[in-house]
């Protein structure tokens, strides 16, 4: 288990990631995120609640607040302009090659419903409250982060 606390970034923090086989082959790279009062993230649950047959979208990134590497997942929807940006610092050569393994299927969870779990073992039964977007493209940005003269 990552933990992770960087105040002042923008888009809603991760506060922790975990890696988790899954049950369907692909590997599931589960993100809790800070729902404090976080409107956007109750709407993207609750768009796919709502609408199973909407397409929710995601997509990794990178980027750099002061001299901190950060990642991103930028969770979209086609057509209505919805928009959701979650981020990390706590940046680890585990995490950068699960995204790189595509296709992966990313779960997201509110810290609410998450509480005090810490393994992904742990969290799967809560899965069904959360949202999971399946990742099909491999991210460049990730990519050249991990490169030998990005991190070693």
């Amino acid at each position: 288990m990552i933990e992770a606390a960087t105040p002042g970034l923008p888009g809603a923090r991760i506060v922790r990631w975990m890696l988790w086989p899954g049950a369907t082959g692909l590997p599931t790279i589960v993100l809790v995120v800070d729902d404090a009062g976080d409107r956007e993230l109750v709407a993207a649950v609750a768009l796919t609640d709502n609408d199973p047959g909407r397409r929710v979208s995601g997509q990794w990134g990178t980027g750099q607040h002061g001299c901190r590497r950060l990642v991103g997942f930028r969770l979209f929807t086609s057509g209505d302009g919805f928009e959701l940006l979650l981020i990390t610092h706590d940046v680890h050569r585990e995490l950068l090659e699960a995204i790189l393994d595509v296709p992966h299927w990313v779960a997201l969870v509110a810290q609410g419903v998450a509480g005090d779990a810490t393994t992904a073992a742990a969290i799967a039964p809560r899965l069904g409250d959360g949202l999971i977007v399946r990742v099909e493209q491999r991210s460049a940005h990730v990519a050249r982060l991990l490169a030998p003269r990005g991190m070693n």
